[in-house]
């Protein structure tokens, strides 16, 4: 048994799915098929967040008889069909890491590329050689941390149609040291393992087990990892160090809580300070990302921050790279809940499709939007005169960070001036001068690389 409808025009979109769940309530057993203009062009929507299981493409006579005649669904033309994906078991995950054929990647046709790169610009030191010579090791399913501005969290969950998917690793009840034995067996030349989960400390227990595993056994290669402030301490990161971490990123995003707390962030910028310089005692670098700007930012949370990480730059305390605002990556809370973006529609070269590219999540305080358009759009001039006068050879996000924020102070400033707003107001919004219409005039394409 299945059941058609049939979608005209996105005014009824909202109705159509609460009419599909209602028939899958009434009848559980039915397959679900959508057709029509709507829902041709729509049809991602409707497989993600309705019952439907079949959209029909272009005319339905043909498809909807294949179907009601017992068709192979793989055989019908004219359809889109979505099949709920399953989830990994922990033996799985692992089987399909072990398997991977690690000694036949060609790993140092790879770094021989970089290495030549940078012998060219004189800046090939041990360091750098040390970044070179990495790979990337996959330990986790996913991040369970359901941060607001990040799609990871819901990619296994929405795939597979299902709420709760278990969160697994390898990282201690498999023979994960006896996998990188391998693989620096196949590659000698190998300096660093980049452990590239979402979180690879959310287990303390775990991280500590592996350290100790790893500096019993005396590997010779450094480690980087990406973890949360609020699970480091001494006993974690004493171990960590033994074992040989370099590096820790992690998303600070902010030091305003109120900015935290609206991305879903879960613990309290308090501790920030103390845990980066424990980090740091550690012999460990943090590389801290940060966010300054999201959908209810106001001027004092983007100076709160900013006057907090350019002290612990300067200091060396931390390196940083600095975005803009929240991009709203499909999937995310943010892309689900927001719809004011800097957009540009880029045509694809030989077709004739275009793409609305999505660059930034538009703030909704009007003085925050101007000082976020303004650095939009002035940044990249920023950057290249700062580069130019300081000769910096290869500009990085690290290198670039502290001018980044000495320049949203300087726009705070004007803003604040211009408005006569003090610290602690948040102004008169009404007299905020940038409407929808000053936006859509004022950001500039093709900048989109200062966000």
């Amino acid at each position: 048994m299945f059941l058609a409808v049939v979608l005209g025009w996105e005014d009824s979109l909202i109705n159509d799915i609460e009419n599909m769940m209602l028939a899958q309530r009434l009848c559980p057993d039915a397959l679900l098929v959508a057709g029509g203009i709507e829902a041709q062009f729509n049809y991602q929507t409707l497989l993600d967040k309705s019952p439907c299981k079949i959209v029909v493409l272009g005319e339905g006579e043909m498809p909807m008889t294949m179907i009601a005649d017992g068709f192979s669904l793989d055989n019908i033309p004219g359809i889109v069909l979505r099949k709920d994906s399953i989830p990994f078991s922990n033996e799985q995950f692992w089987n399909a890491t072990k398997n991977i054929e690690w000694e036949k990647i060609r790993y140092e046709d790879y770094w021989d590329f970089y290495i030549e790169k940078y012998r060219q610009k004189n800046d090939l030191t041990e360091e750098r050689l040390d970044q070179i010579h990495t790979l990337r090791i996959f330990t986790r399913n996913r991040c369970p941390r359901n941060c607001r501005f990040c799609s990871s969290t819901n990619q296994l969950t929405w795939a597979s149609g299902k709420l709760g998917v278990p969160i697994i690793d390898i990282m201690a009840d498999q023979d994960l040291i006896g996998l990188i034995e391998r693989i620096k067996k196949a590659h000698p030349r190998l300096r660093t393992i980049y452990f590239t989960d979402d979180d690879f400390c959310i287990s303390k227990e775990k991280v500590i087990e592996f350290c100790k595993n790893v500096a019993a056994k005396n590997l010779g290669l450094r480690f980087i990892a990406f973890s949360r402030v609020n699970e480091l301490d001494e006993e974690v990161l004493g171990w960590m160090s033994k074992a040989g971490f370099k590096v820790l990123n992690i998303g600070v995003e902010s030091f305003s809580q109120k900015v935290l707390d609206e991305m879903n962030k879960n613990y309290n910028t308090s501790i920030a300070h103390d845990v980066l310089k424990l980090i740091k005692k550690n012999g460990i670098l943090p590389f801290i990302s940060i966010i300054l700007i999201t959908p209810d930012t106001e001027l004092d949370d983007i100076e709160k921050t900013v006057d907090n990480l350019m002290p612990l730059i300067k200091d060396e305390v931390v390196v940083s790279s600095i975005a803009m605002s929240c991009i709203p990556f499909k999937g995310s809370e943010f892309y689900e809940t927001t719809f004011d973006y800097m957009t540009d529609i880029i045509k694809i070269p030989g077709t004739i499709h275009r793409i609305k590219r999505h660059y930034a999540i538009l703030a909704n305080n009007p003085y925050v939007r101007e000082v976020q358009v303004r650095f939009f759009n002035e940044i990249n001039g920023v950057i290249e005169r700062f580069i130019k006068e300081r000769g910096v050879g290869h500009a990085t996000s690290v290198n670039q960070a502290l001018k980044r924020l000495e320049f949203m102070k300087e726009l705070i400033a004007e803003a604040r001036k211009k408005y006569n707003i003090k610290n602690g107001e948040r102004g008169d919004l009404k007299r905020g001068e940038l409407t929808a219409s000053f936006i859509s005039k004022n950001i500039t394409k093709d900048k989109y690389q200062g966000i």
